[in-house]
């Protein structure tokens, strides 16, 4: 629920770690599953090396707050190369006001 002003650019970043037993391939990407996509494209690539079990990153993507007011939420998914879930849903949730 953290406040945006419409239009303002920002970055999400999440920390995520490999609970499986295998790595997550580099080429895994940050898919877009629900919500409002927040002026991001619906795949971004999320790993250039492989994150193995037990390991975690950070992924960042580049978001902007929609232009109409209140409570916005955008859902994100880790997936493998053929397209697979390999993590639970991701998100972030904003309160977006107008600018002065």
């Amino acid at each position: 629920g953290t406040h945006m002003f419409s239009g303002q650019r920002f970055t999400k970043v999440w920390r995520v770690r490999n609970t499986s037993d295998r790595a997550f391939a580099e080429g895994t990407v940050l898919a877009f599953i629900s919500g409002d996509p927040l002026g991001a494209p619906s795949l971004t690539l999320a790993l250039n090396d492989p994150l193995y079990p037990e390991k975690d990153t950070e992924i960042a993507v580049e978001l902007v707050a929609p232009e109409k007011p209140g409570r916005v939420r955008s859902g994100w998914q880790l997936r493998d190369r053929s397209g697979q879930a390999i993590s639970l849903e991701l998100y972030v949730e904003i309160e977006v006001v107008l600018t002065k």
